[in-house]
């Protein structure tokens, strides 16, 4: 490698800044949240969040916080219990952020209230 001048240091440094390069252009890329884990399955668990999943297909009201850039589906899941999907919309997909099923929710009213309370308005 010498003889053309570029020492075995210079290669690897050049290696190194490809691999940075690289991962930061995968994280600035990937989807809403964290790529390495799951939010919704981790908090909520994966059958409750797959049933709240089902508000992001078939949702009752939608409801946004402009300030977070962020929607949430309310909806009563597939278990009967009133439920949120929370999600952002990326190149006109929606990419869930969390879904969860409100326990302490009776109603629909109840569910409104409380997505009211964490800042989100009626969606036009």
């Amino acid at each position: 490698m010498d003889r053309i001048g570029i020492s075995p240091k210079s290669i690897f440094l050049a290696m190194v800044a490809m691999v940075l390069f690289t991962a930061v252009q995968v994280v600035l890329r990937a989807p809403v949240g964290n790529p390495f884990t799951n939010h919704a399955e981790l908090a909520h668990g994966v059958s409750i969040a797959s049933a709240a999943d089902k508000c992001g297909e078939n949702p009752v009201v939608t409801w946004a916080n402009k300030d977070q850039g962020r929607y949430a589906d309310l909806c009563k899941d597939e278990n009967g219990k009133y439920a949120i999907f929370i999600y952002r919309v990326v190149d006109g997909i929606k990419r869930r952020v969390t879904s969860f099923e409100k326990d302490s929710a009776r109603s629909l009213s109840d569910l409104v209230d409380y997505i009211k309370s964490t800042g989100y308005t009626a969606k036009p």
